[in-house]
């Protein structure tokens, strides 16, 4: 027998057009209702005809989200940022397009064709960069979309972030509350906006402490370069007593690399980073790290794109996400200032 909306409804002693809102999400529908049709929906193997659905709201039910350039490497972090998006799209209903390109011309130009086309109502960006071209086309055919970090231009644009700035901050003083002064940091290219803000932060916090950043232990991490750096840091006269790591993997070279040199984390030098998607449980029982959840802000995103898609009010078009230190046994606690 072919389950339809009228079945679903008939076993949920509901109308039809309460199980069509249910299935829409409407905020109107009580918790208790949409709970009992959702169970019954599923229960049933029912799917609705989102192309049905479509033709009557003009609406395609589908959201794309738009990944870094190709040529750019494409992090763990990203992946898990990916399968929040999907998650949050799917508990509405919606499909996701993915879209790239191989420069900017070329990613406008798969947008126009998707969105002029009616084959997606809004798009997520799941990277933010300066001087974003993307951004500026968005806006200026008010095409519904959400940014996944911060806009150094477009103040007014929805995002959903981790406050980058005060995420380097935050784990520049955690480390010199614990009596660090010579603390060092590998970061990724500048022109992505949370590496510059990182910097700015971590440049902030020592200043603020009165102690002055040292260039020479700030360097941009590029490929398999981890070894080199800490070799050079390491044969200094004056050396780092702390690194910050970009993300988990880079911490996890960066402590191969202290070991080559016999140098022991903690007690010679700590070592923290700020993702820790990568790796999972291989090192996370011993790895200070600052969380920022990829994942949650892929669900953030999406949430925020489909409530201006569904005209709901939103209290603030920038939502920071919450960040935490987790301490773990690569940082410790010194009785005196490391010099």
């Amino acid at each position: 027998m072919v389950i339809t909306i009228k079945h679903i409804a008939d076993l949920a002693g509901t109308s039809i057009s309460t199980v069509s809102r249910v299935i829409s999400n409407d905020s109107r529908i009580s918790e208790k209702t949409r709970s009992k049709v959702k169970k019954i929906i599923e229960q049933q193997g029912y799917q609705p005809n989102m192309l049905a659905k479509g033709l009557v709201s003009k609406m395609s039910y589908n959201m794309g989200l738009v990944l870094p350039n190709p040529t750019e490497n494409m992090h763990f972090n990203s992946i898990k940022a990916v399968r929040g998006v999907l998650s949050q799209a799917q508990n509405w209903g919606y499909h996701v397009l993915i879209l790239t390109g191989n420069s900017e011309e070329e990613l406008i130009r798969s947008i126009t064709a998707k969105y002029k086309g009616r084959s997606m109502d809004g798009l997520i960006i799941l990277y933010s960069r300066d001087r974003d071209k993307v951004i500026s086309y968005l806006k200026s055919d008010e095409i519904p979309f959400v940014l996944m970090g911060r806009s150094a231009e477009h103040s007014d644009i929805y995002t959903s972030e981790y406050d980058q700035f005060k995420v380097a901050w935050d784990a520049t003083h955690f480390l010199i509350q614990q009596k660090h002064r010579n603390i060092a940091i590998l970061h990724g290219p500048a022109h992505v906006l949370i590496h510059s803000d990182r910097l700015r932060g971590y440049q902030m916090a020592l200043e603020n402490a009165q102690i002055e950043p040292n260039s020479r232990w700030i360097s941009l991490n590029e490929s398999d370069t981890e070894d080199n750096i800490v070799w050079t840091w390491m044969n200094e006269r004056e050396r780092p007593t702390a690194i910050m790591a970009q993300d988990d993997v880079t911490a996890w070279k960066v402590i191969k690399a202290l070991t080559r040199l016999k140098l022991r984390v903690p007690e010679d030098v700590s070592v923290l980073c700020f993702n820790h998607d990568y790796m999972g449980d291989l090192i996370s029982s011993s790895l200070t790290a600052v969380d920022t959840d990829s994942f949650h802000n892929g669900y953030s995103a999406a949430t925020m794109l489909l409530q201006i898609l569904k005209g709901t009010e939103i209290e603030a078009r920038r939502k920071i996400l919450p960040h935490r230190i987790i301490v773990r046994k690569s940082t410790e606690i010194k009785g005196q200032v490391k010099q």
